[in-house]
């Protein structure tokens, strides 16, 4: 996914009849207050009913995306797009265009907690779009706004999305793939997914020092950390 790379072993999630799915992984560090920098590649196909949704969450512990404090829905999350849900309250993207069946996008989340509100702002971007943007002076950092308009060239976001709710939530040590099929047969695929607290020009960067190995049934998965930055692949 042109800069943003990719190291392989990729995990899937297939759900079939309202059928879900959720593994977890402890972080390598609880995410307390401050700002956080989620980053994931995603494509999904054979999504048989709006509603159908593959999801990252982090929370206290393994949650479903009904009740984790912070919830990152990529796909089929309302109208076919994606959104999030922050201790049970949901919020939907906005933008004109959904994902398309067997195309890789990028999702991007700017996470924040102060012991008071959950907020999170969320960006779903082409590779045109990922191109674009981090080839700017001051990379996504300077240039991802929610002022952004939606649409599919490449200067626009996919999709946008904001949310803030009251929540006194301060420690996030796990984090949740979640895979969810209203009715007929649902596949997501998830790749690359990294968690930084610097920003996410942090995201894209490998970090081959302090690397944690550990499976997953659908997969091979890495955890590397420096500076609190946590990449799974």
């Amino acid at each position: 996914f042109g800069g943003y790379g990719s190291s392989g072993g990729a995990a899937s999630f297939t759900q079939s009849n309202f059928a879900a799915s959720v593994v977890t992984r402890q972080l390598n560090s609880a995410l307390g207050t401050g700002t956080y920098y989620l980053g994931y590649l995603f494509s999904a196909t054979a999504r048989a009913n709006n509603g159908s949704v593959g999801s990252l969450l982090l929370g206290p512990s393994n949650q479903s995306g009904n009740t984790s404090p912070a919830a990152i829905f990529s796909d089929e999350f309302a109208n076919n797009l994606g959104g999030s849900r922050v201790a049970g309250t949901s919020s939907a993207n906005t933008g004109s265009s959904s994902a398309a069946d067997g195309t890789t996008y990028l999702s991007l989340s700017r996470i924040s907690l102060n012991g008071t509100t959950v907020g999170i702002d969320r960006y779903i971007l082409t590779l045109a779009q990922y191109t674009h943007f981090n080839g700017l002076s001051g990379g996504l950092d300077a240039n991802l706004s929610q002022s952004l308009t939606t649409g599919t060239d490449s200067t626009n976001v996919l999709q946008k999305g904001t949310q803030s709710v009251a929540d006194a939530t301060t420690s996030l040590p796990y984090l949740s793939f979640e895979g969810y099929a209203n009715g007929g047969t649902f596949t997501f695929t998830y790749d690359e997914v990294r968690l930084s607290d610097t920003g996410f020009n942090a995201l894209p960067v490998p970090e081959p020092s302090g690397a944690l190995l550990f499976a997953m049934a659908a997969g091979a998965w890495f955890a590397r950390q420096r500076r609190r930055l946590v990449r799974l692949t």
